[in-house]
């Protein structure tokens, strides 16, 4: 199943290959820093810095129309806000397995060389 909802992304970008190509810039740019707030949250108790990254995430997802990516990130927000830290390593595996399926949906749409190329 794909994590990126074509029809989803189409209305986003108008059907624009430069839009596409905006959007997938300024989310691989900023992803690794948000993974990394995300992560550095949960090792040293600073939720607000889940919740903040989680919320940007969430605004990124919805652009590809990842939902399943969105709820994930809605659920982790909320876990910060409510400092349930007992749930957010299980959420951010989760969002991290779905960013790789989603990185190798968006190399494709895009035609990018994967990593090892």
């Amino acid at each position: 199943m794909s994590v990126i909802n074509q029809q989803v992304l189409k209305a986003t970008t108008a059907g624009s290959d430069e839009l596409l190509a905006e959007i997938a810039e300024k989310f691989l740019h900023k992803l690794p820093l948000l993974r990394q707030c995300v992560d550095f949250g949960i090792v040293n108790g600073q939720p607000k810095l889940i919740e903040s990254a989680a919320r940007q995430l969430k605004n990124h997802f919805v652009y590809f129309g990842a939902e399943s990516l969105e709820r994930l990130a809605q659920e982790l927000e909320t876990s910060a806000k409510g400092e349930q830290v007992e749930s957010l390593e299980k959420l951010n595996l989760e969002i991290g397995n779905g960013v790789g399926e989603l990185l190798v949906e968006l190399r494709e749409l895009m035609k990018l060389p994967t990593p090892s190329e």
